[in-house]
């Protein structure tokens, strides 16, 4: 069961299976609008499902399931279904780069795919996890696992986290819990616009707007802009909780030095050196 920010729980089965199930319905609709009205159904495709390189069995299976309830496929195990590693399968996408990398200057014409023995690294940085593959190409250009695929829950959704603790810090005395119970629609587009904003490469403040209803629920104790007094890298301006670019980093710090060490244990690992 997973529980709403209102406290109704929902089968986790049935959530997953009606996000799958939007996506398939969006997906054909596409397909027949680009293909003059042509119409497709969901056993004319293959799926391919990109699932974290870290689930278990269970999970892949629940993903399995939810698909089918979905109605992508008939049966669970229907090879009209594929479930994809997701660092996986940008390693296989890595296979086009040129040898020296797509960041590199003055690249030559040969690809990964035509480098047999080059090994690399893929870090899959997503919003949920962060996924680390070690690959080596071989003669045939196919790939070869060189470590088990790892990584762990610290991705984008993981600075998301942070800041709502960090909001839940400053408004305090109940005011952030009945925010989150009474106004969860309001929160999700206050959180939706920091997740954008948060993806900036420019060194500047970022501005996150206040919501109606949250100011109403702290004005209940007190004046709003006494909830960020003496609160260092915030402030209040206007409607506008402004976030200093050096506060705005410190959300990522976790994340960072967990990406950081897990790098450092995989390239560290003798059998990949």
């Amino acid at each position: 069961m997973i529980p709403a920010k209102n406290g109704k729980p929902l089968p986790a089965l049935q959530v997953f299976s009606e996000s799958l199930r939007y996506l398939k319905d969006h997906a054909l609709s596409t397909i027949s609008k680009e293909t003059f009205s042509t119409q497709f159904t969901a056993s004319d495709v293959t799926w391919v499902l990109t699932v974290p390189a870290i689930w278990d069995a269970a999970a892949k299976q629940f993903m399995r399931e939810a698909a089918t309830q979905a109605g992508l496929v008939s049966e669970v195990n229907s090879d009209k279904l594929i479930l994809a590693l997701e660092p996986e399968a940008a390693s296989v996408w890595c296979k086009q780069l040129p040898r020296e990398g797509f960041v590199s200057e003055g690249k030559g014409d040969n690809t990964f795919n035509q480098s047999p023995g080059l090994q690399y690294v893929t870090v899959d940085c997503g919003g949920g996890t962060i996924d680390i593959t070690v690959h080596e190409v071989q003669q045939n250009g196919s790939l070869k696992e060189l470590l088990t695929a790892s990584g762990g829950g610290w991705g984008g959704t993981h600075v998301d986290q942070e800041f709502k603790a960090f909001l839940k810090e400053i408004f305090n005395h109940g005011v952030w819990g009945r925010y989150e119970r009474e106004h969860p629609g309001e929160l999700q587009k206050m959180m939706y616009q920091f997740s954008t904003q948060k993806c900036t490469s420019e060194e500047q403040d970022l501005e996150v707007h206040c919501h109606r209803n949250l100011i109403k629920c702290a004005e209940e104790k007190k004046e709003i802009a006494e909830f960020f007094k003496d609160v260092e890298g915030v402030s209040w301006s206007h409607g506008y909780i402004k976030i200093t670019y050096e506060k705005l980093r410190s959300f990522f710090e976790n994340s960072i030095q967990q990406i950081i060490s897990e790098v450092e244990a995989v390239l560290s690992t003798p059998r990949f050196m």
